[in-house]
């Protein structure tokens, strides 16, 4: 139903219809929305701008751990480390993106182990690799990072005989200290002998990647989040040899896979629902990484065109950040995303944003709301039931984007209908 109505036989503010109304509208700011949570869909994560590693013990939603699956290629074609080698070490260098990029408490402890893949990762088009997808990885551990994300500002200086370099802050792991796995296969002379070296595909066919896995459970209300560049020249394994020599082993190439994983457990007292429900939530979720998004059903909006056709003049939906569930180590995103739904309940394209991306909306406000005007998708709507008898009024997904900016960041809101901490308001002619 739609509620008690409040209708205004007069012109709407122009800073919501947009324009001057010379025509009558009628106004309301109570027709009945339904809001739940329910399950993110599963994202691409193969050409992200930037991947997620680390692990949140998040107080309001419960644990996330990202982990980082990746290819690595040759220096060079034909590549050789000369007619006799010894391996001093083998290193991973993960950049991190900037020094801001980070989600939680950097002194939190963090175990990331490194595993080396047993799967071929394909680079066909068709390989979308999915945020959900699980990967097979031997159980050799080769190394591991256990420390904080703390020195995510401070730059690594590296000496390599009488050289000395200074690369940007990043993660570093040995990979030869808890297995010579790695460092074995690199100096054996049948690898070179073998043609493994010939090109990247002969290479990768031996060192089919790493899984960089996120291990460590942190205490609640504790964990971070941080966020890689690895296409940036400090993106390799290193392989250092003969004391004083080195040979970098690409992260950062076009032609190499990397894929983010997600992995959620959630409190026990979330409610997650189906994809359709007619269940209202009072408290709703919205969480990137394949996590929670928040579903709104509007299911008495065609009962504005029983009697008459109208024109939607504007619609502003409003979505109020609950008190109490931000603080600044779990922050709120800067924009949240809507989206229109397929008859599954999953995200499809919403027309007010490809049309009118500034006016669309979806910024943090000051009063700790987000608010979209979404006059063309309601119309449409209404529009296609009025003239072509279809009911496509499968409801809004609200969403944190996965990327653009990837973010670890999440809001719990406020969905109370009786407080209008949740509100459409809705303006529209009748069409005589």
């Amino acid at each position: 139903m739609l509620g008690a109505c409040r209708d205004k036989e007069e012109s709407v503010a122009a800073d919501f219809v947009g324009q001057r109304n010379p025509f009558d509208v009628s106004y309301h700011d109570t027709t009945t929305l339904i809001a739940y949570t329910t399950r993110y869909d599963s994202v691409r994560t193969r050409a992200l701008t930037y991947y997620m590693l680390g692990n949140l013990n998040d107080p309001e939603i419960g644990t996330t751990a990202a982990n980082l699956y990746t290819q690595y290629g040759l220096p060079y074609g034909d590549f050789s480390f000369g007619s006799s080698v010894i391996i001093d070490s083998v290193v991973l260098q993960l950049p991190y993106a900037t020094t801001t990029s980070f989600h939680g408490e950097l002194s939190t402890p963090q175990s990331i182990r490194v595993y080396e893949l047993n799967e071929d990762l394909s680079s066909a088009e068709d390989s979308f690799y999915f945020s959900n997808r699980n990967y097979t990885f031997s159980a050799v551990q080769l190394g591991e990072f256990t420390g904080s994300f703390s020195n995510i500002d401070d730059s690594v200086t590296i000496k390599s005989g009488s050289i000395t370099t200074k690369l940007a802050p990043h993660i570093r792991i040995r990979l030869d200290q808890l297995s010579t796995v790695l460092r074995d296969r690199f100096s054996d002379p049948a690898t070179q002998s073998s043609g493994t070296y010939v090109n990247d595909t002969s290479f990768k066919s031996k060192f089919k990647g790493l899984a960089i896995v996120s291990s460590a459970t942190p205490p609640p209300g504790s964990g971070c989040m941080t966020y890689l560049n690895v296409r940036t020249n400090a993106a390799a394994v290193v392989v250092y040899y003969n004391d004083s020599l080195k040979a970098e082993f690409p992260i950062y190439k076009n032609s190499i896979i990397h894929t983010n994983q997600y992995l959620h457990t959630y409190l026990p007292g979330i409610s997650i629902q189906p994809a359709y429900s007619s269940i209202h939530s009072d408290i709703n979720y919205l969480q990137p990484a394949t996590g929670l998004k928040t579903r709104i059903l509007i299911p008495h909006l065609f009962d504005y065109v029983k009697q008459h056709k109208i024109a939607v003049t504007g619609a502003e939906l409003v979505f109020t950040v609950k008190q109490g569930t931000f603080n600044p180590l779990f922050s709120l995103p800067l924009t949240v995303k809507l989206r229109a739904s397929d008859s599954l309940g999953r995200n499809a394209i919403i027309l007010d944003e490809v049309i009118y991306p500034s006016y669309y909306g979806g910024l943090l406000g000051s009063d700790q709301t987000y608010r979209f005007n979404v006059v063309r998708e309601i119309q449409n709507i209404i529009g296609t039931y009025q003239n072509q008898n279809q009911n496509i009024n499968y409801g809004l997904n609200l969403i944190v984007p996965a990327d653009y900016p990837v973010t670890a960041q999440r809001v719990v809101l406020d969905t109370r209908r009786e407080t209008g901490n949740l509100k459409l308001n809705l303006t529209y002619t009748v069409i005589k």
